[in-house]
């Protein structure tokens, strides 16, 4: 589930895949220090990804400047949305939590779940990406109204609208790749039940729940046998980044000793990132603290979506604002709760 996640919630905020795989660690190890949930887990998600993509405009920003100092920018950023959720939970912001509808709270993850299944349906119906759907899909114009012209369905509900297009169109579905994503879903939602049956049956009713982590090592391994039968060797994610231009990864790599290995994942220190060029980028200093604030609260919602009503939200918002943090020194993106990386 996380890998496939690392690389493509990477790409989405403008890194490399690669960058999405080495930076996942760090966060994941500073906020299990702190967080009292045995099982939120942490990272860049679609929604950080996105958000944070948007607000700095990396699409314009990379192009004009480069890749590397894109990577900077978005990591300056990733430390200013740390240092907000960390500020929103000493002030003790997590309070108002209480005060959020329950309705509010399911829909967030109903809206995250469509919004997932969206995003992934032409993958997993069809065996190719986006663009095939958007060939095939016209986008529909709303008509004009009272005092607005005419324009094209966009956002959300068009994503909405290519969905429903896809579902409606079983006839372009490729078989094996529909069949699988099926299976796939089947195994996630009735796997667990599945596998006690298995595990009480050929342990004659001696073990009856599976041990943590079983399916996982089971799915690996099934997954490579298929592999290696089959001859597939698996896609090419993209080109390796040039290496980190920062002083801890040349200490690495001059053998510094076991001080510099411990800080080899730093790509810049807080001190080195582009703080000038962020605020610059948001509009000044005042917007830019606005900005990070605003985005640590929504980057919240996905926190509380993932623990239970009774866990100490303060402590969470605080991991949540320490992982954004190391994420961005690593060189990556906000991070926040996976929904689908905690049920599972």
């Amino acid at each position: 589930t996380s890998l496939p996640q690392y690389i493509a919630y990477a790409e989405l905020a403008g890194l490399s895949g690669l960058r999405g795989v080495q930076t996942s660690g760090p966060p994941l190890l500073a906020f299990a220090v702190v967080t009292g949930s045995p099982s939120l887990s942490i990272g860049v998600t679609s929604i950080t990804a996105l958000m944070a993509h948007a607000a700095l405009g990396g699409g314009e920003y990379r192009e004009v400047r480069g890749d590397e100092a894109w990577a900077d920018l978005l990591g300056a950023f990733a430390v200013l949305v740390g240092v907000a959720s960390a500020a929103l939970a000493i002030c003790g912001a997590t309070r108002l939590v209480a005060y959020i509808p329950s309705p509010v709270k399911a829909g967030w993850k109903l809206g995250f779940a469509i919004t997932v299944v969206a995003s992934q349906a032409a993958g997993a119906l069809f065996g190719v990406g986006a663009s095939f759907v958007k060939a095939r899909c016209a986008t529909p114009t709303l008509p004009a109204a009272a005092g607005f012209a005419q324009a094209q369905l966009s956002g959300g509900a068009l994503a909405m609208y290519r969905l429903a297009w896809m579902m409606t169109q079983p006839q372009l579905w490729d078989p094996a790749t529909a069949a699988l994503a099926a299976l796939s879903l089947g195994l996630v939602l009735r796997g667990r039940m599945l596998m006690r049956q298995v595990i009480r049956w050929a342990t004659f009713g001696y073990c009856r729940e599976p041990i943590a982590g079983l399916e996982v090592i089971l799915a690996t391994a099934v997954g490579t046998i298929l592999a290696v039968h089959f001859g597939y060797a698996g896609a090419v994610v993209g080109q390796l980044p040039p290496p980190a231009r920062g002083a801890s990864a040349s200490a690495v790599a001059g053998g510094g000793g076991a001080a510099a290995a411990l800080v080899g994942w730093v790509r810049r220190w807080p001190w080195e990132l582009p703080w000038d060029e962020l605020a610059m980028r948001l509009g000044g200093w005042p917007s830019a603290v606005a900005s990070a604030t605003a985005f640590a609260a929504v980057d919240f919602l996905a926190v509380v979506s993932c623990v239970d009503a009774s866990a100490p939200l303060a402590r969470e918002m605080l991991g949540q604002g320490i992982g954004c943090a190391v994420s961005g020194m690593a060189g990556s993106a906000p991070v926040g709760g996976s929904l689908s990386r905690s049920l599972v």
